[in-house]
C-alpha cells in the first residue's frame, strides 16, 4: 500500500499490508520513523520520491509535498 502520515502509522500497525510504498527524501525526513517501524515489523517497504522532490524552494509549486509542519 502507498500512503503518507498520519495514516501510515495505523496502516503499519494493522498488520494487513505486506509491502509499503513510503515517501522519503533527505530533505523531507518526517517519514523516517514509519520507515523504521515498517522495517522492524518484518514487512517490505519501498521509498518513493527520494530524488524527485527537488529543492525546498520549489515546493510551493507542489502542494502535495507540503505538510502541516513545513
Amino acid at each position: 500500500m502507498s500512503g503518507t502520515l498520519p495514516n501510515l502509522v495505523e496502516q503499519v500497525d494493522s498488520g494487513v499490508f505486506d509491502v509499503f510504498q513510503i515517501p522519503y527524501s533527505a530533505l523531507q525526513r518526517e517519514h523516517e520513523h514509519i520507515l523504521a517501524k515498517a522495517s522492524a515489523s518484518g514487512r517490505r517497504h519501498h521509498y518513493r520520491g527520494g530524488v524527485a522532490r527537488g529543492a525546498p524552494t520549489d515546493w510551493n509549486k507542489r502542494y502535495y509535498m507540503l505538510t502541516a509542519t513545513s
